[in-house]
């Protein structure tokens, strides 16, 4: 079986296909992917994320991913509040046994402007 390169698991957002282009938040997220924000007018950016590999995942065999909000830590900067969410997402083989743990961080602001999406996380 082949290996996919080190870092594969922790590039992948998901295993569904993507939205639609309208179907994109502002910062191109699916909604799906934008934990804890469903209906709120935030914007989010990458604050950064720590990987741990386990054993390397190889083709074939099912991956399980699970991902949780592991964090919530309102702050205020020079251009107001914003709030830093921790995720972290598990994979594991159908073994059980571990893949790799990324652990991200999530800075979430307010919207700029009245033009942000709705619940769906199309323009309104």
């Amino acid at each position: 079986m082949s290996k996919p390169p080190a870092l594969f698991l922790s590039g992948t957002l998901s295993w569904e296909d993507g939205p639609a282009e309208d179907g994109l938040r502002p910062e191109e997220l699916a909604a799906r992917e934008s934990p804890c924000t469903q209906g709120l007018r935030v914007r989010q950016v990458h604050g950064g994320q720590a990987v741990r590999l386990g054993r390397p995942a190889v083709a074939g065999p099912r991956v399980t991913a699970t991902r949780a909000v592991t964090s919530a830590d309102l702050r205020r900067g020079r251009s107001g509040e914003f709030m830093l969410l921790g995720v972290t997402t598990r994979h594991r083989a159908e073994d059980g046994e571990h893949l790799m743990t990324k652990d991200e961080t999530i800075v979430v602001f307010e919207a700029l402007d009245d033009a942000q999406d709705d619940e769906s996380g199309a323009a309104a």
